[in-house]
């Protein structure tokens, strides 16, 4: 069914079911290649795309790689902790930083892509007939994000009151 296609109420309840669904089990895989690889997809990808162009900036890395800034702040720190990237003063101008893998960084991002398409093959195995549209899904998240916030008054006059946190009492 295409998404024009869908009319009725509960075929728009169900893509939204399906789509928190696909929200849990990216998060579920995200969590579980960082307990196997101690790197999440998110800081891989990172990763990744410093390796591709050393020097970046943080800023035009969150474009770049679509990471929040909010979330790519912490993944830079987590990847200078592991010392898979350096976080350098630019020449020009102290305020911005530039970021630049190192020789462990390179390594790592060589070797965690090799893993990822190794897992992603055996994850596909069976299924060369179905057409996956990752980008058709990516937008319709984002065209939900922003209809979202277009409604800000949904529910309010139907929330239940605000319940205080009781005191604890020694």
């Amino acid at each position: 069914m295409g998404l024009s296609e869908i009319d009725g109420h509960q075929e728009k309840i169900e893509v939204l079911e399906k789509l928190i669904a696909l929200s849990v089990d990216l998060h579920n895989l995200n969590a579980g290649v960082q307990r196997q690889w101690d790197l999440s997809i998110v800081q891989w990808l990172v990763l990744r795309k410093i390796v591709e162009q050393p020097g970046l900036s943080a800023g035009t890395l969150a474009e770049y790689s679509k990471v929040h800034p909010s979330t790519l702040t912490p993944t830079i720190g987590r990847l200078e902790g592991m010392g898979l990237i350096y976080v350098l003063e630019r020449p020009t101008d102290h305020r911005r930083k530039l970021l630049v893998a190192s020789w462990k960084g390179l390594e790592w991002s060589r070797k965690s892509e090799s893993a990822l398409t190794t897992a992603i093959d055996g994850a596909i195995a069976g299924y060369e007939g179905i057409h996956i549209d990752v980008d058709g899904i990516r937008d319709l998240t984002a065209n939900m994000i922003k209809s979202i916030a277009r409604i800000k008054e949904v529910g309010k006059a139907d929330s239940p009151p605000h319940i205080k946190k009781a005191r604890r009492v020694v």
